[in-house]
């Protein structure tokens, strides 16, 4: 097969690329990303690049800003020649999630790991016995002599070199490791949160249960589409796809670790815990196992709980003793993250009813109290509230709009304050809720044709225009934005966000019958992610995203389900409450619900308060 060369700016790396190969494909297997929202497919129009109109031997790079260029979907164009391309670049702001994080847990920790230190008893002729046995006479009842066969190759060189000043690992009460010298204080722990689109770590002391770092990041398999049926589309259809989605999270996992160890100071060596939650496909994927029963009725996973997982069979870069703890599943699409939210809200405990609604880019509800136990669900929601779908949609990235006024006019406000070139789900919410209070939009989800809008003022009556399904509404004039183009709200972003809502909100009212209360016994509401934390309630009120009731019991609660996997990291109680939350927790399957169609074409219509 013959390889042919690709340029790719602005990084300027040369690629020797097969022939036929897409040009995603090509920038997927040299780790460059590109936004691909609808996984290869050619449907989603955001994995554009720049192809230079101009013989790859004649490229200029310093006159590259002069040589015409046509955009071209990476994913349908193939390579049948030497290229040069240009990739944007898009820095997406995922610090966001990483700032929703708590900073101790002194008050929680019990720690499955302890470290003893101690001076072991020299060997002599007087007591010819192993070190095995020496060391076993001075440990406490509740440790474990040591037996395995790592431990043993330690126990061989460790002692001597260290003047028999040892410290011991211990993990429920099993030796793990020995370690020279006084290590008893390096103590440490990671907890992540694997979203669809955003990775999370915090650094823990385990000694003292305090926050040393957090970082995330985005999911690198985010480039094989955007949500969850796309992904397990790949693992089936691909030879290598299930591997290779293993490997970029892994990959990805292993640079937080990178990161957060070297920001707070600390050896990857002295991590002996990680803690994962997730939806039920991200945890699939993180382990290898097929996920494709999730897509397929009767829509099962293939696990609930699994044993916990030596960080070396991971590939995790850690302690080469450390364990990977992934939280419980409940059940279907309801996984560990959902267990987190409810472990770190306690929405299982106290008499109040409660409903969590943590939208990523899956949507997960919780409802439920004490006395009346709690129950689940997932709608396939959240790509229409991080930007795929949509036309000029995209996620919290600089530049992005994150809010929007209207009254006579338009006004937007973007992250870093940057000339507007595209529409977060925050800045989505906003500018739906705005044109419905103002009439742009009817309680159908109709934009309002110019000619019979009299009663909008002139400045919104000239931002509606002509298109391709009725009229679209101009959000930001050309002149004003980063682009060559207007910024437009289209009317099928409004059928797309109105199918997103609807579908949750159908949850809620699947989960209200199930539970038997009425939509005002309902006295809070939390939501849950940083979608959750960064949208405004009165805007998710306005559309119907959430029930109608007073917005004072409406709450962000940060990531609930990174605090939860932290929980289950510091402290072996929490991890039993976890275990308890997955084994109660009612999984209500919507797809099983005759009654779900109906309750989700009326929940389309956009609430007129």
């Amino acid at each position: 097969m013959k390889n042919y060369k690709l340029r790719v700016l602005p990084a300027d790396v040369e690629l020797s690329v097969p022939e036929g190969y897409t040009i995603m494909k090509a920038l997927i297997e040299a780790g460059i990303y590109v936004e691909g929202t609808c996984g290869g497919r050619g449907t989603c129009g955001k994995c554009k690049v720049d192809v230079m109109d101009v013989p790859y031997q004649e490229f200029d790079l310093e006159k590259a800003e002069q040589i015409p260029k046509q955009a071209k979907l990476s994913c349908r164009y193939e390579v049948k020649n030497d290229l040069v391309i240009t990739v944007p670049k898009a820095a997406i702001d995922d610090a966001r999630k990483s700032l929703l994080q708590k900073k101790h847990y002194g008050d929680v920790r019990n720690n499955r790991v302890q470290k003893i230190f101690m001076q072991m008893p020299k060997p002599n002729l007087e007591d010819p016995c192993s070190d095995q046995e020496r060391l076993s006479k001075i440990l406490e009842d509740n440790i474990i002599p040591p037996k395995t066969l790592a431990v043993m190759h330690q126990m061989a060189e460790v002692p001597k070199k260290s003047k028999y000043e040892i410290t011991l690992v211990t993990r429920y009460g099993q030796i793990i490791a020995i370690e020279p010298g006084d290590t008893s204080k390096e103590l440490y722990g990671i907890a992540f949160d694997i979203g669809t689109t955003t990775l999370v770590g915090s650094l823990i002391n385990l000694l003292t249960g305090e926050i040393l770092a957090t970082h995330s990041e985005a999911n690198p398999q985010r480039v094989f589409g955007a949500d969850v049926i796309a992904r397990i589309s790949y693992a089936e259809t691909e030879a290598t796809g299930l591997k290779t989605l293993q490997g970029k999270v892994i990959a990805a996992l292993n640079g937080i670790i990178d990161k957060l160890t070297s920001d707070a100071g600390v050896p990857k060596e002295k991590i002996y815990e990680t803690t994962v939650v997730g939806n039920s496909t991200m945890t699939h994927l993180l382990l290898g196992i097929n996920p494709s029963s999730l897509a397929h009725a009767p829509y099962l996973p293939v696990f609930k709980e699994v044993e916990d997982i030596p960080a070396q069979e991971l590939g995790l870069e850690i302690n080469k003793a450390g364990y990977c703890i992934v939280v419980p599943n409940i059940a279907g699409f309801v996984g560990a993250d959902t267990v987190g939210v409810i472990l770190s809200t306690g929405i299982d405990k106290g008499d109040k009813i409660r409903l969590a609604i943590d939208i990523g880019t899956n949507g997960e509800l919780v409802l439920g109290s004490q006395e009346k136990g709690l129950v689940s669900c997932s709608t396939a929601a959240g790509p229409a509230f991080e930007g795929a779908q949509i036309r000029f949609g995209m996620r919290a990235a600089p530049g992005a709009i994150e809010r929007v006024d209207i009254e006579n006019d338009v006004v937007v406000q973007t992250i870093n304050g940057l000339p507007a070139i595209g529409i977060c789900g925050s800045g989505l919410i906003d500018v739906v809720a705005e044109m419905v209070k103002t009439g742009v939009i009817d309680a159908g989800g109709r934009i309002a044709d110019p000619a019979g809008a009299t009663n909008l003022p002139p400045k919104l009556r000239e931002r509606l225009v002509k298109g391709s399904n009725g009229f679209d509404f101009i959000l930001v004039y050309k002149e004003d934005t980063g682009l060559d183009e207007d910024l437009l709200i289209t009317q099928r972003d409004i059928r797309e966000l109105q199918l997103a809502k609807g579908a949750i909100f159908a949850g809620i009212e699947i989960l209200r019958q199930e539970l038997g209360v009425d939509e005002g016994e309902i006295e809070e509401v939390l939501l849950a992610g940083a979608f959750g934390t960064y949208i405004r309630k009165e805007s998710a009120w306005r559309i119907g995203l959430v029930p109608n009731m007073p917005l004072e019991k409406v709450k962000a609660v940060g990531n609930a389900a990174g605090l939860g996997s932290q929980l289950v990291l510091v402290s072996e109680e929490e991890r039993k409450a976890a275990r308890k939350i997955a084994e109660n927790v009612r999984y209500i399957e919507l797809a099983a619900r005759l009654d779900f169609q109906d309750l989700f074409v009326q929940a389309l219509r956009f609430p007129q308060y």
